[in-house]
């Protein structure tokens, strides 16, 4: 008897010690947090309630979890690009800055990026791609179909979203939590003010439906409201609709944002259309329809095609164009100097100590350890003398400092930086004069292609007077004629070619 309760002692202390040791000990369960798509639609169409009025359209309704799940992001973005030297270099410098950006951000206001890619269509690209992917894997998305713009790569763009989108829910089975709030499709020659667009995007209420850019609309040749490529946004739901709606799939051929823009102007249920204007603004000197200054309240910049233009909209875009000491002291050597003005094309009156006195007047600036130069500040300085030579020879006597720097400013701003628009500087100023300065004087009003016309006759005047200089009444005149239309667009001769060098010059004279 007492072995039978010493056995049935022993039995309880050890199953006793077992369940302690299973209760305390266990290992806690992994929660799979990994992103899943779910196998059918989370959206529904509502219709609103009986007190809405007759003419309310249905809402989209995204059948997600929200208690119990991880914060969403703000948003993904799937920027478009495609291989290439040049492009490469922008998405280095693009990841870099986003990186940066988001290491600041809450979670809840982060944005992810991909750079969305067609398929290689040559033996180099496909290992320019292969390069992206083994560095980049999880930046990186190239999708089976060869690069094409307007083939349908924007509705292969918000499939691959959906599959990025959801996440399954921690506790509940065939439940979902978003990982997202917003998708959506960038340009990979625009820079975006992340801190700026979080906020914007996560102040908008989520009982509504949105789609959110810069709107754009051409009636008399039928294109729909659409937001602009730059950059736009859809909310989650709006993608679930994409995804298993029959009308994007009937009609994927052509410019992807106006695609965008057909699908929801077709689409049979209410969304907040949020057009942010200007805020989403190409480059000032930009020839695109929304050229626009940089201000503390932009939200994207575009047109940022080359080293030198993206420079300058990171720069403006996040309040950094007071230059690091060490680039200012760079750019405003002598021989950057000189190349800066040969993209104006005018070293043909420039000599080496011209160069070295624009650079001595920068490095002034700054010799103070506490002050730095902008991009702005140097183009001043070097324009400076240029337009005060162009005002002479058009006998402008009486302009005020501040037209003067108005002029400045607006050249400097239009002076595009590729090789093919150098030389075209002194036809630019001379209309920036005539716009800013003489004809407020005379109280005319010419549009900017009359002016740009009288810009090039009075060139070609100047060009045929040896002493380079007009009369007040011959620029006048010019002006009324082109305004009368007694003078054709054309000038009758040829523009005067700036030369490279002022030995070119003195070579020509000889």
């Amino acid at each position: 008897m007492i072995r039978l309760r010493t056995t049935l002692v022993l039995c309880a202390l050890v199953s006793l010690f077992l369940l302690l040791r299973f209760t305390l000990f266990r290992q806690p369960v992994k929660l799979d947090l990994s992103h899943s798509v779910p196998p059918q639609s989370l959206v529904t169409i509502h219709n609103q309630s009986a007190t809405a009025s007759k003419d309310k359209k249905p809402v989209l309704k995204l059948n997600t979890q929200s208690l119990g799940c991880p914060t969403p992001r703000a948003a993904l973005i799937g920027i478009f690009t495609v291989a290439g030297a040049d492009a490469a270099t922008k998405r280095q410098l693009l990841r870099e800055k986003y990186r940066l950006l988001n290491a600041e951000l809450p979670e809840a206001q982060k944005i992810d990026f991909v750079f969305f890619f067609g398929n290689a269509n040559s033996y180099q690209k496909d290992y320019e791609l292969a390069v992206e992917e083994t560095l980049f894997p999880t930046e990186t998305v190239v999708i089976e179909a060869l690069e094409d713009r307007d083939s349908g790569k924007i509705l292969e763009w918000f499939k691959y979203a959906r599959t990025q989108l959801y996440v399954r829910h921690p506790r509940l089975q065939n439940e979902w939590c978003l990982r997202y709030r917003f998708v959506g499709k960038g340009d990979d020659d625009a820079v975006f003010h992340l801190p700026r667009l979080s906020k914007m995007l996560i102040d908008l209420p989520t009982t509504q439906s949105h789609y959110v850019g810069r709107n754009f609309a051409d009636d008399a040749h039928g294109v729909v409201p659409h937001m602009t490529g730059m950059l736009n946004f859809v909310s989650a739901d709006i993608v679930e609709w994409i995804n298993f709606s029959p009308i994007p799939p009937a009609n994927v051929n052509g410019i992807e944002d106006v695609k965008l823009g057909t699908w929801l102007h077709q689409a049979d249920f209410e969304f907040n259309r949020l057009n942010k204007g200007l805020l989403f603004h190409d480059l000032y000197e930009s020839p695109m329809f929304s050229p626009a200054p940089t201000t503390p309240n932009s939200l994207v910049i575009h047109w940022c095609k080359d080293n030198a233009r993206m420079f300058k909209c990171l720069t403006s875009l996040f309040d950094e164009d007071r230059l690091p000491q060490a680039v200012a002291y760079r750019l405003t050597r002598p021989t950057s100097i000189k190349n800066r003005l040969r993209q104006f094309g005018v070293l043909n009156s420039t000599t080496s100590s011209d160069f070295q006195q624009a650079s001595d007047s920068l490095h002034a600036l700054y010799r103070d350890s506490l002050s730095t130069v902008t991009l702005k500040q140097i183009d001043t300085i070097l324009l400076k003398p240029i337009i005060s030579q162009i005002m002479t020879n058009m006998s402008v006597t009486n302009a005020s400092p501040s037209s003067v720097t108005s002029v400045i400013d607006d050249v400097s701003v239009r002076i595009y930086l590729s090789q093919r628009e150098a030389g075209d500087l002194e036809a630019l100023a001379i209309d920036f004069v005539l716009r800013d300065i003489i004809i407020p004087e005379m109280k005319l009003y010419l549009d900017w292609g009359q002016s740009s016309t009288a810009a090039r006759w009075i060139q070609t005047l100047l060009s045929e007077k040896e002493n380079r200089r007009l009369s007040r009444k011959e620029v006048e005149t010019v002006v009324k004629d082109v305004l009368g239309g007694k003078k054709p667009v054309q000038p009758p001769t040829p523009l005067k070619k700036l030369d490279d060098s002022a030995a070119t010059v003195k070579s020509n004279k000889s």
